[in-house]
């Protein structure tokens, strides 16, 4: 018999105490079995081993495979009454979800991307991080992290009230879990005639008929596309001086979509032009007192909760809409979509966006109305990992999640 050790206090038997040295350890496992009595777990450290004949641990005995080890031989080693950790494949056996901490790798990506509620762990430095990925990328629940529920608090990426089901969101925080669309605007209206679109790649410049004060230096952002037809934009300051002295910029717009205040605030009384460089042609004037033309702040909500945006227009129409935010890398991202003149007529951003700032309408036929959704391919089953127990008033706030298994 073996002497006893500290692995015998814990009721760990090393299989090594029991003659497993790379032979057939069949022996070794009935002799630990019996020394269990029906209490412990047999440990088989890492190395190769033959197993000619197949063993079962008895009621209450659990074989530990260690990673590393390695089983040649006709030999099956399968529960039975008793159960198998295979710490080598993360085996799940006897309703028991294992991970081997040893399998993985610094900055190794897993399949599908979920929270997960951890009891107990112990991590060297440096060795892993688990972060949250754009919810798109997750095609299924099929893979990933597996793990029983527990309550966690969760650092949100939207506002969230108690009940709503949860996905993984930008940089590993929680978002809204949607299975229907979210109207972010129920009504857009198009404001085609306020902009008079230049004829060719332009540089623009800005200034007002007389000097406000309270205007010098203010920002003044403007949305458009480039020969490509692709969304550009670029923020041009009145002068820090006199304000009827004209600042140019330095980039060629094709359109323009929209114009406003970098900060939100309103104008003083004097309109600001915008016009080709060089005293060319008006573009566009954002009326004083005002801060935006053709750039309107979602009326219902900005929170897009990682998706793409559907955009609807009246028949027929095949005109242009400039969506403005931020995508689900926490990206500013900015897509111009044409409408694909179906009846009614309507098109999708292939951007994901986490929350949009702007809906630039420049471009889209004057006085026409149309909505801005989330897609009507909503999250998928699989991307729920959890539910809202504790709210999250806005984006940065603990919220606090039952976090579900990967089901």
């Amino acid at each position: 018999m073996p002497s006893q050790t500290a692995y015998d206090i814990l009721r760990i038997l090393s299989l090594a105490e029991f003659g497993a040295v790379g032979k057939d350890i069949y022996g070794a496992l009935v002799r630990a079995n019996a020394q269990a009595a029906g209490s412990g777990v047999i440990w088989i450290p890492p190395g190769s081993y033959s197993l000619v004949t197949s063993f079962s641990p008895s009621a209450g005995v659990a074989v530990w495979i260690s990673a590393g080890v390695t089983l040649s031989g006709a030999g099956v080693l399968s529960p039975g009454e008793g159960m198998i950790l295979d710490l080598r494949s993360g085996l799940k056996v006897n309703g028991l979800s294992v991970v081997d901490l040893d399998g993985f790798a610094a900055a190794e990506a897993l399949t599908a991307k979920r929270f997960v509620d951890v009891t107990s762990s112990v991590a060297q430095v440096d060795s892993v991080t688990v972060i949250g990925i754009a919810p798109s990328a997750i095609a299924s629940a099929v893979g990933g992290a597996i793990a029983s529920a527990g309550l966690q608090a969760v650092t949100a990426d939207a506002p969230l009230t108690a009940a709503d089901n949860v996905k993984v969101g930008t940089g590993g925080r929680a978002t809204k879990h949607t299975t229907s669309q979210t109207t972010l605007q129920t009504t857009i209206t198009g404001e085609a005639t306020a902009f008079v679109q230049p004829v060719g790649a332009t540089a623009l410049e800005i200034l007002q008929a007389a000097d406000v004060a309270t205007d010098r230096g203010r920002g003044i952002v403007i949305e458009g596309s480039d020969g490509a037809g692709a969304a550009i934009t670029e923020t041009i300051s009145l002068d820090a001086t006199d304000t009827t002295t004209p600042v140019a910029g330095a980039t060629s717009f094709t359109k323009i979509s929209a114009v406003y205040t970098a900060n939100g605030a309103n104008l003083g009384a004097q309109n600001v032009t915008v016009r080709a460089s060089g005293g060319g042609a008006t573009v566009c004037t954002l009326a004083g007192g005002s801060s935006e033309l053709g750039a309107d702040i979602p009326a219902q909500t900005r929170e897009a909760y990682c998706n793409e945006l559907t955009i609807a227009g009246p028949d027929a129409n095949t005109t242009f809409v400039t969506v403005v935010g931020i995508d689900s890398t926490d990206a500013t991202a900015r897509e111009r979509v044409q409408l694909d003149g179906s009846n009614p007529s309507v098109v999708t951003t292939t951007t994901v966006f986490r929350y949009v700032e702007r809906i630039c309408l420049g471009e889209f036929t004057n006085a026409a109305t149309g909505s801005v959704k989330t897609n009507a391919a909503t999250d998928a089953a699989g991307m729920k990992c959890g539910v809202v127990v504790a709210a999250a008033a806005a984006r940065g706030d603990d919220a606090l999640i039952l976090v579900k298994p990967n089901v």
